[in-house]
């Protein structure tokens, strides 16, 4: 192998291995339902980083499986040790406190599925911590790609990343 041959072959390896961690660190939803009206609406897409070692906070956004076992969304409304909120405390059986390994999740918007409803939620079924919303999608026209002269002219193909989530 050529020295110009491994200096080109090196950045392309780098690039292959940032893609590759980036996939298993963070990935893209889309949303689906409207609990989470109006922060998040159905057809918004948002990047969200696999729990690992993330510490959650009061207000964070996060991605967990609710208690059917389907992922869903809502926001941190208290962490261990912290008080519950008022809406939710008849669920709980009047505790004031937060316990060990639990959160409260609320929905934004008013006819959220959410710790309302299911009391506590434990802290380990949170898949990852909301840390941006990306733009929208643009339309697609009729035609079934965004530059109109593709369908006159044969067609397009749409690639979808296998591991984008609907939600």
């Amino acid at each position: 192998m050529t020295p110009g041959a491994a200096a080109a072959i090196i950045p392309m390896a780098a690039c292959a291995l940032a893609v590759v961690l980036a996939r298993r660190r963070f990935v893209v939803v889309t949303v689906a339902g409207t609990s989470m009206e109006p922060t998040l609406r159905p057809g918004d897409r948002i990047l969200v980083r696999r729990r690992g070692r993330a510490r959650l906070q009061v207000g964070d956004i996060v991605l967990f499986r609710d208690p059917d076992g389907q992922q869903a969304i809502k926001r941190v409304a208290a962490l261990v040790g912290g008080a519950v909120p008022e809406s939710v405390r008849p669920i709980t059986g009047g505790t004031d406190v937060v316990p060990p390994g639990m959160l409260v999740l609320l929905g934004d918007g008013a006819r959220s599925g959410d710790s309302r409803q299911w009391g506590f939620v434990p802290a380990d079924r949170a898949l990852g911590l909301v840390v941006r919303k990306l733009s929208r999608p643009t339309p697609v026209p009729a035609s079934g790609h965004p530059d109109p002269d593709v369908g006159r002219l044969g067609g397009a193909i749409t690639v979808t990343g296998g591991e984008d989530t609907e939600v």
